[in-house]
């Protein structure tokens, strides 16, 4: 009953996020960015963390562009076994291949593991967020995975404000963000670090 609901949501925010005419979904993710850099904790981060965006997704790469100019470390995810992900030092170098889940990951970069600090800032993917920082994510459980063997890091969600939601549902093994970043604001959540 639960996963049904959860899969309905994802086909709504999915779908939320498809209608985005391009040029306003440009406009959007430039604002999204510029309200980022209002984030203490992301500019003065050793290591960032970021996925790779999809069409749909709030986009990211500028966000890897500006740790790479700013010297800020950066890593994106590779999606291991058991539904696991592992993080790789990315630069303008790392060679990326489109998973079978469609998404860009890192190959070729076994020795390039990431070793996490306590200035390490996680931006995490979903498709909504609420404002308790609990999010409805694709499905697979890759994030909420990671985050409970990592719970120091700080964790910022990008969504379009129209994907927030009031109240997600949630289970025990999901994990909330310490801040969400739309294009109308930054906030703080209930289990800000």
């Amino acid at each position: 009953m639960i996963d049904n609901i959860k899969n309905q949501l994802r086909i709504k925010h999915k779908n939320l996020r498809k209608a985005i005419p391009k040029s306003l979904k440009k406009q959007y993710d430039k604002q999204i960015f510029n309200n980022l850099l209002n984030c203490s904790c992301f500019t003065n981060a050793d290591t960032v963390l970021t996925y790779i965006s999809t069409d749909i997704e709030v986009d990211t790469h500028s966000i890897i562009r500006y740790c790479l100019i700013n010297n800020i470390k950066i890593a994106v995810p590779k999606c291991v076994n058991n539904h696991n992900i592992n993080f790789y030092y990315y630069n303008n170098l790392t060679k990326l291949k489109k998973s079978n889940y469609g998404i860009y990951e890192p190959y070729g970069l076994e020795n390039d593991l990431v070793t996490f600090s306590d200035n390490t800032v996680c931006i995490v993917p979903g498709l909504s967020f609420d404002l308790n920082g609990y999010r409805l994510g694709y499905g697979g459980g890759y994030y909420d995975r990671f985050l409970s063997k990592y719970d120091n890091l700080i964790t910022i969600g990008l969504c379009y404000q129209d994907n927030i939601s009031e109240t997600l549902i949630i289970n025990k093994f999901d994990k909330c963000v310490d801040y969400i970043v739309t294009e109308n604001s930054l906030e703080v959540c209930n289990g800000q670090k």
